[in-house]
């Protein structure tokens, strides 16, 4: 709520703050508000980085796991596919986090 209203909602590090406080949400088991916060952190890097930066890709990736955690497989898997994609048109394919998101969604559907 600081950095929200000293930063803004655009600022880099109040994104990171919200992933984080969404992971520390996700780690206590709150998935609904792990997924809440996931949500807003992927909407604003989309809306300040567009698709392809990496750290929306990365913060689409975070929401896929907690919904994958929260039991909506089908949504998570939607959510890394796109992540995927946008990897490797933006970041190349045998970039480090392509390949993470690869592995994710590999095992994503597995399950």
């Amino acid at each position: 709520a600081d950095r929200e209203r000293v930063q803004g909602l655009d600022h880099a590090d109040t994104r990171a703050a919200r992933c984080n406080l969404a992971a520390a949400y996700q780690q206590a088991g709150r998935l609904p508000d792990a997924v809440r916060e996931y949500e807003q952190a992927l909407a604003d890097s989309e809306s300040m980085l567009g698709p392809s930066a990496e750290e929306t890709i990365t913060t689409r990736a975070s929401l896929a796991s907690a919904l994958f955690a929260d039991g909506r497989m089908m949504e998570a898997i939607a959510l890394l596919r796109q992540a995927l994609a946008d990897a490797e048109r933006g970041l190349g394919f045998d970039h480090r986090i392509t390949r993470a998101v690869r592995d994710s969604l590999a095992a994503a559907t597995q399950n």
